[in-house]
């Protein structure tokens, strides 16, 4: 049994150790990326406002060829304010969930996306089309441009609060697999790591020895892909802002804030690792001497 023991212990102590460490960045995936709360804060918090500044300068540009540049960021402002913070909320919030919803149902090819129009929205877009036929509409009378002001309102008043935009025929098949593929991939990383876990204590039979190595393997582990997760949150944003073609809204501030939001949830599992890698080799240490107590006073 000795004999068994040395030779299999180390293979086993070293799966166990690369299958822990693989488990800890899964799981941070599926908290992040594979996450749509995730990816909504994400969009909310830290992007939002960068796309809509993007967004109001790349149509800013697209109209002063046609309306020259007063008239086209007056518009340009129309329509941001069109776009307001709650009804970017709500629509990044139905966007998300319909897309991961699409994305989890391998069967489905069908993508639906709820889009609100709010009051403060119906305002702004009223505002922004106005803005738009105005300065368009030369050689038009006051009155004939208040008429078609009146007709864009009442056009805009008439439309729903929400609507659904239906994308058939989609075909994203690849990724719906592959996301199903993610998923299933980290209940064997589970399953294995359990496995391994009692092989390691049927091994060792006695509970001093096994708690040592599984503390070992713990701490090892979690050793490792903690020394990983802060070293690629230290130098990653440097090389993105170095060689990546960012936007002029996005700065390195932003990046470097949502490479620590993607690598904060493995930091907490690789310091639960170590916790329990530390108390596992303490209790072995302790339960040992206790033992040893326990005989002694047998003997007196």
């Amino acid at each position: 049994m000795k004999v068994v023991r040395i030779l299999f212990t180390p293979p086993l102590a070293f799966f166990l150790v690369l299958n822990l460490f693989l488990i800890v960045y899964v799981a941070d995936l599926k908290a992040t990326i594979m996450n749509p709360a995730f990816v909504e804060k994400q969009v909310t918090e830290n992007f939002y406002p960068a796309i809509r500044e993007e967004l109001g300068d790349r149509i800013s540009e697209e109209l002063t060829n046609q309306l020259g540049e007063e008239e086209a960021q007056r518009v340009s402002n129309a329509i941001k304010d069109a776009i307001t913070h709650e009804w970017a909320e709500i629509t990044t919030h139905n966007i998300i969930t319909g897309v991961y919803d699409y994305l989890n149902s391998p069967e489905s090819s069908t993508l639906n996306l709820v889009i609100p129009l709010s009051a403060e929205f119906k305002s702004g877009l009223k505002n922004a089309i106005g803005e738009y036929f105005t300065s368009a509409a030369t050689g038009l009378s006051e009155e004939q441009v208040n008429v078609g002001l009146r007709a864009i309102n009442q056009q805009v008043d008439n439309l729903p609060d929400e609507f659904t935009l239906t994308i058939e025929n989609l075909d994203l098949s690849p990724v719906q697999h592959a996301i199903a593929i993610f998923n299933h991939f980290f209940a064997i990383l589970i399953a294995l790591a359990v496995l391994l876990a009692v092989l390691l204590i049927l091994l060792h039979f006695k509970l001093k020895s096994a708690t040592r190595v599984l503390g070992f393997c713990s701490f090892i582990s979690g050793a490792i892909s903690l020394a990983v997760a802060l070293v690629v949150t230290q130098l990653l944003p440097g090389v993105i802002d170095r060689g990546a073609d960012l936007p002029s809204s996005i700065n390195f501030d932003m990046v470097a804030s949502l490479i620590r939001d993607l690598l904060h949830p493995a930091v907490i599992y690789s310091i639960v690792l170590l916790v329990l890698g530390v108390s596992l080799i303490v209790f072995s240490f302790l339960w040992k001497e206790k033992a040893k107590m326990g005989t002694s006073s047998e003997t007196a």
